[in-house]
């Protein structure tokens, strides 16, 4: 492949950007009143170690909120680019990792008293596990089988903003529209042009981000950024696709296409 004008470092880190959600770019503040008064709760915690990470938790309430749909029958979720919803899991298995050694030392720090060793299960933590177990079932079974529990009801298109219809669908489509900072709306608007320029289907969501994008005093400036990350996408997307499709982890279709590059 010939050389672009961009060293292969460099352009595995600016497609960083894309291919993996930092995690400041995962704290974005909502502005609809539900998900505020959720991160209220949050805020709310009694314990300090929790409360240092509350922004993190941020990411999993509207996972949380539809809980009662572990089969995912939403068809707008399956509009997502494939690699944002891997970079999505991977994210909550990181940070499930996190919670579950944080909640091991909490209860093991909480005896039940006297000489016992048996640990009292905070009711914090409880909840911190049910957050984590709750995200990553909406990942880990990405079944469109209807049998099982049906969708939430769409908002017709007649009524309610264009939020509101997107809330009505599943999880994973709240996390690609809510977020209120630009790095997320960037990436993934740059994804999903890459994705109808190698002819894969085209995402109903493309309009809607840009659309949220658009609300900002500086969207022209926002759009170009989106416009260069997609054709970097779009270029070196032969490079990362194989290993990705083997199912890689991105920091290994990383390197491998630094490799074959």
């Amino acid at each position: 492949m010939d050389n672009p004008g961009y060293s292969h470092p460099a352009v595995v880190s600016m497609l960083g950007g894309i291919l993996y959600l930092h995690p400041d770019l995962c704290t974005a503040r909502p502005p609809e009143r539900w998900l505020e008064e959720q991160s209220q709760k949050i805020l709310e915690w009694p314990y300090q170690s929790f409360r240092r990470h509350r922004r993190r938790l941020c990411l999993l309430l509207p996972c949380a909120r539809y809980q009662r749909y572990p089969s995912l029958a939403c068809p707008g979720h399956f509009d997502l680019d494939p690699v944002v919803m891997k970079c999505l899991a991977e994210r909550l298995r990181k940070e499930a990792k996190f919670f579950k050694k944080r909640c091991d030392a909490v209860m093991l720090a909480f005896p039940v008293g006297g000489d016992s060793n048996e640990p009292v299960v905070m009711p914090d933590v409880r909840r911190v596990a049910s957050l984590m177990h709750s995200a990553l079932a909406l990942f880990e079974d990405p079944s469109p089988d209807t049998s099982l529990k049906p969708p939430p009801p769409h908002i017709p298109s007649s009524g309610g903003s264009e939020l509101q219809k997107v809330e009505s669908r599943c999880p994973a489509c709240i996390l690609a529209v809510v977020g209120g900072r630009d790095g997320i709306l960037i990436s993934l608007r740059a994804c999903m042009l890459a994705r109808e320029k190698l002819g894969m289907s085209p995402s109903h969501l493309l309009s809607l981000v840009s659309a949220w994008m658009e609300r900002r005093t500086y969207s022209a400036q926002l759009i170009a950024r989106s416009n260069n990350l997609a054709a970097l996408f779009e270029r070196f997307w032969p490079l990362f696709q194989p290993a990705l499709a083997a199912g890689s982890s991105v920091e290994t279709a990383c390197a491998a296409a630094c490799l074959r590059g």
